[in-house]
């Protein structure tokens, strides 16, 4: 005897478009998902750059020695290990399960970069 779970579908998360529509991350196409997760880290590396460049500011600022030794310890976190896209972005752990899980590989360089290296190497 088959027993009904009413109410109960697979649980996913969801992706809310620029425009506002709201998408699953399993119903993404692959070209979509791949843009989202590189949309998340160029995301990260500005902020990580914002901050960066806000704390070499702020030391000029700063009166003290430990005061300019907590901001200067700070800036080298930043540079040397920088900012985690999946602690900005909570749902980029899931963007990147969801690659995996199919195969897509997003650090590959997309179809345009290819051609874009091709034309610039073959100009040199």
């Amino acid at each position: 005897m088959k027993r009904k779970t009413k109410g109960l579908r697979k649980q996913t998360k969801v992706w809310v478009t620029k425009d506002g529509r709201r998408i699953r991350i399993c119903d993404m196409t692959d070209e979509h998902l791949v843009n989202t997760i590189k949309m998340l880290e160029r995301a990260t590396e500005i902020k990580e750059n914002c901050q960066i460049a806000q704390g070499y500011a702020m030391l000029g600022f700063v009166n003290g020695d430990m005061a300019q030794l907590a901001v200067d310890q700070d800036l080298r976190a930043l540079e040397e290990d920088g900012l985690d896209p999946a602690e900005e972005f909570p749902i980029y752990e899931a963007l990147t399960l969801e690659a995996m899980r199919r195969g897509v590989d997003w650090n590959a360089e997309s179809k345009f970069e290819q051609l874009l290296q091709g034309v610039l190497h073959y100009k040199s």
